[in-house]
């Protein structure tokens, strides 16, 4: 097998002090995990460094049952967007490994979707992590890299990556960074709230690791998946079929809310006994007291789940941040806003009824004519349901031209703007709801099909839909205005802004003219507990507009 080693860390943007500021020492055994993973790869690196280094981030572009691959030979990223842009990193692509990888790939079945985008600044899953190990390779040889998103495969195609990853030709030296966190629902003030299935999942994560088999996460319930709100599983799983053997476990914790886990394998094999020492069987018994607990939950003893996956079961690709769903070449732009704002931000929001409701040509240049409603209402939300229609019986995503034979009108499609896409049931309550509040695609056209997708089968709140749904749910897009930081004499009214409130690389998002928000006061405090903000004081406010596409009643 052609891999030296293989390490699974996490993402969040606080463990860089450029970000956290001091807040990164809440997080005490993910630091120590880091900097003992560091130190491991550092002596692992200077025995044997590997030729390529393949980096699995869940924050690449979401490709509906397939890996994305992303095909650029130089990369660039920084961590601009959460306020320090002086963390870079910069990596070489090597079009020989590219090539084989894709004919391992294809030998084994595994579809791929491929796009050329250098820029990975708006993927905080690669940049995180390689900021933190670029530096352990020897002498600044950085390895040639090759960057993946495998958020959009099942989980059978997440297992059969790892095999086909174990099963590489050729003489190259690989390694490969997993890049995934845990459970985003550990804790009731976290910003994604608590649920019970986090916790459970967290602890069958640990268990697997230290038995080197995916079985225990294979044991889980898809609902306890999809409660759990993860966006690490398929990175997990494709490590854990890679090894197939123990990891050695670094450190665990969920100290905002969220699972960040270090571990590694090492290929004893390929190192002197003197390099062995770290990812040998059993030496996550070593581990000092505290340094990786399991979850407290009497229900966390998953081995014993007797709900086993059936075979096809649908699973959640949970992913908080994921990007566009097409599989043809993109560069993805970024809006000029503060550097908290800058690419994109992807929330689940409760239901929002903006003060707003559309008209057909609502938004649009007033030079063009409203779109035809007569076949189901405005091509918005017709394009969604077409979206996740295709998602949900597997077939391709729509494209921007599948778009246009809705309405040939590209005033309606061109324009770069951030969107939500909502499901409600018939009876009125709701099914899903995602979106983004900055754009991160191409086109509108892009936006509304990549949230449809996302509010379809990816909202941490509620379980994927199913085929037998569609006839009986109703869906709207809320196409939003670029915010604007709030300044004197600019007003805030909850019927008709809503709110973005950012402080300390958090922020919290709250569409406008909710049932229940009356004033500004408890707009701003609901908008702030959703993004984990206990002080409004320093905050920054921005406040958007919101239009309303309805699907009509059929």
């Amino acid at each position: 097998m052609p891999f030296t080693w293989a390490a699974l860390m996490p993402h969040p943007p606080v463990l860089a002090h450029e970000v956290g500021r001091g807040r990164e020492r809440e997080a005490p055994r993910t630091l120590d995990g880091t900097e003992r993973l560091r130190a491991a790869l550092t002596e692992l690196n200077a025995a044997l460094a590997p030729d390529v280094l393949l980096v699995l981030s869940p924050h690449q572009p979401y490709t509906p049952g397939a890996l994305f691959i992303n095909s650029a030979l130089q990369f660039r990223g920084s961590l601009a967007r959460f306020g320090a842009p002086g963390v870079q990193v910069s990596l070489t692509g090597s079009r020989a490994a590219l090539d084989d990888l894709s004919a391992a790939l294809k030998a084994a079945g595994i579809p791929c979707a491929a796009g050329d985008m250098p820029d990975i600044t708006p993927d905080h899953g690669a940049v995180v992590p390689l900021q933190f190990i670029l530096p352990t390779f020897p002498d600044g040889k950085i390895p040639s890299a090759i960057i993946a998103g495998p958020s959009g495969l099942s989980i059978d195609q997440a297992l059969a990556l790892g095999d086909a990853l174990r099963g590489l030709p050729g003489e190259r030296r690989w390694a490969l960074l997993a890049s995934g966190d845990l459970s985003h629902r550990l804790k009731s003030d976290g910003p994604y709230g608590f649920d019970p299935n986090g916790p459970v999942f967290d602890a069958a994560v640990l268990e697997a690791l230290k038995l080197g088999d995916p079985a225990p996460l294979l044991n889980l319930k898809t609902a306890t998946i999809a409660g759990a709100g993860e966006c690490g599983l398929r990175s997990v799983l494709a490590l854990l079929r890679l090894t197939r053997a123990p990891l050695e476990l670094f450190s665990y914790e969920g100290p905002f809310g969220v699972g960040y886990c270090n571990a590694l394998w090492t290929n004893r094999a390929l190192f002197p006994p003197e390099n062995r020492q770290t990812g040998a069987p059993g030496a996550h018994e070593q581990d000092r007291e505290g340094e990786a607990p399991v979850p407290e939950n009497p229900q966390a003893a998953t081995r014993d789940a007797t709900d086993r996956r059936r075979a096809g079961e649908p699973s959640t690709p949970e992913n908080p941040q994921a990007v566009s769903p097409t599989a043809r070449k993109t560069r993805i732009g970024i809006s000029v806003l503060p550097s908290l704002f800058r690419a994109h931000a992807e929330h689940p929001t409760g239901e929002a009824r903006p003060a707003r409701a559309a008209s057909a040509g609502s938004g649009q240049n007033p030079d063009t004519p409203p779109p035809s409603t007569s076949q189901g209402g405005h091509p918005y939300p017709r394009l969604a349901r077409a979206a996740i229609t295709a998602l949900l019986k597997g077939r391709p995503a729509p494209t921007p031209a599948d778009a246009e034979t809705l309405a040939p009108q590209p005033d309606l499609w061109a324009p770069r703007k951030g969107c939500f896409v909502s499901i409600k049931n018939r009876d009125g309550s709701l099914r899903g709801c995602i979106g983004t509040f900055l754009p991160v695609r191409n086109g509108l056209a892009e936006e509304i099909t990549s949230n449809a997708a996302s509010a379809a089968t990816r909202d941490p709140r509620f379980p994927p839909m199913r085929p037998e749904e569609l006839s009986n749910v109703r869906i709207s897009v809320d196409v939003l205005s670029e915010p604007e930081l709030m300044r004197p004499g600019m007003r805030l009214d909850p019927k008709i802004y809503g709110v973005i409130v950012c402080k300390d690389g958090r922020r919290g998002l709250l569409l406008p003219d909710l049932e229940g928000i009356d004033s500004v006061e408890q707009q701003v405090a609901v908008a702030a507990q959703k993004g984990g903000i206990r002080d409004t004081a320093g905050a920054e406010i921005y406040r958007f507009t919101v239009d309303r596409y309805r699907e009509e009643n059929t």
